[in-house]
């Protein structure tokens, strides 16, 4: 049987280092560069909000002593959305509290309520990073397919946006095939969006088009002028502004204007369905998919974040109430079991604040 002299010599000195701990970064480049609108909060799980399309009248003239006919107001539209309810949820047996933490020394005075209202504090954390992330995926299909998938225990459907800027472009139109000037498709776009009254200013491109774009010979050529200032690619450091994406160049061309050119290439775990025996696998997916730009205006960055509220049953008191508010945390004990439970749950759905203030393009692939 093994002695504590066998296990530890207890004259040998040590050095207990800073515990590591292993864990991806949590991403929100698109919930933070593009959903810069004020959060809304509802009192229910339903979201709702009201549209009005107003065009852009200009006065008309008109004889002295005369009216002009009134215009009328255009109709609204009513949207609704039941925003969706995702969690994480992690259980502790109660035991762990007796025995050492990482980091710990072996001789510590800390007791297990010490122990239990540290992993308390970073339960709750992992189960609010593990929402956002899921928020900044919801963000990244609004942006990018203007459908939010929503696939789960017990709940399969999605909520299409119906943006009407988006296209596929066919195979004879992709980017890279014989003749086709991805300048020309640029400049057809932003005409699109400056006759909605939008100025773009920045393209997203996953790294594939970004990679194609840089070596179109009509980019190349315009680059290459003595004095004129047309653009340049200069991949620089991360901004702030956009975190993860890579700024690598600028446009500068009549009808263009002045683009910003960046790439993104974070990734997440993506639920997929077998379509036979229903089983939910995982598997790694870009947040910008392959082959996709954006075209994107100040106004694509206003859009907004929808929480609905949840309904709960308190610990100990058995209230029902309804929580309005982010993110809704949960602690319950099972005594039998001698486990303690910490669960963070939300309802949250983006919406965009002006649906047509940006293009989303598939330029490779289907």
């Amino acid at each position: 049987m093994p002695t504590f002299d066998n296990l530890i010599n207890r004259y040998d000195t040590r050095t207990l280092l800073d515990v590591v701990t292993y864990q991806e970064p949590k991403p929100s480049m698109f919930r933070n560069s593009f959903f810069n609108g004020p959060d809304v909060y509802f009192s229910t799980k339903w979201a709702e909000w009201d549209e009005v399309r107003e065009g852009a009248s200009m006065a008309r003239y008109v004889g002295d002593k005369l009216e002009v006919d009134a215009t009328e107001f255009e109709p609204f539209i009513t949207k609704q959305i039941e925003t969706p309810r995702f969690q994480e949820k992690r259980s502790l047996d109660l035991t762990v509290f007796t025995t050492r933490a990482p980091g710990e020394n072996i001789y510590s005075q800390r007791t297990p309520a010490d122990r239990a209202r540290e992993k308390e504090q970073g339960a709750i954390e992992f189960c609010m990073d593990a929402c956002d992330r899921r928020v900044e995926q919801q963000c990244s299909s609004l942006m990018t397919t203007g459908r939010v998938d929503i696939l789960g225990k017990g709940v399969d459907v999605y909520v299409d946006y119906d943006l009407p800027l988006k296209l596929t472009l066919a195979p004879s139109d992709q980017w890279g095939a014989p003749g086709i000037r991805p300048f020309k498709d640029l400049i057809e776009w932003a005409t699109k969006l400056r006759k909605r009254n939008y100025n773009p200013d920045m393209l997203l491109m996953e790294l594939s088009v970004a990679d194609i774009f840089m070596n179109d010979p009509d980019y190349r050529a315009m680059l290459d002028n003595t004095r004129m200032e047309m653009g340049r690619i200069a991949p620089g450091p991360v901004n702030d502004l956009f975190q993860t994406a890579q700024y690598f160049g600028q446009i500068k061309w009549p009808g263009l204007g002045v683009l910003d050119l960046y790439t993104y290439a974070g990734t997440y775990k993506k639920e997929v369905k077998d379509p036979i025996t229903g089983v939910i696998t995982y598997e790694e997916a870009p947040y910008l998919d392959e082959g996709r730009v954006l075209m994107l205006t100040p106004e694509a960055r206003r859009n907004r974040i929808l929480y609905g509220a949840e309904t709960i049953v308190m610990e100990g008191s058995e209230e029902v109430v309804t929580v309005e508010g982010r993110y809704v945390p949960e602690i319950y004990t099972d005594r039998r079991a001698k486990t303690k439970t910490y669960m963070v749950t939300q309802r949250a759905m983006p919406a965009p604040f002006k649906d047509d203030s940006w293009w989303t393009v598939k330029v490779l692939g289907s």
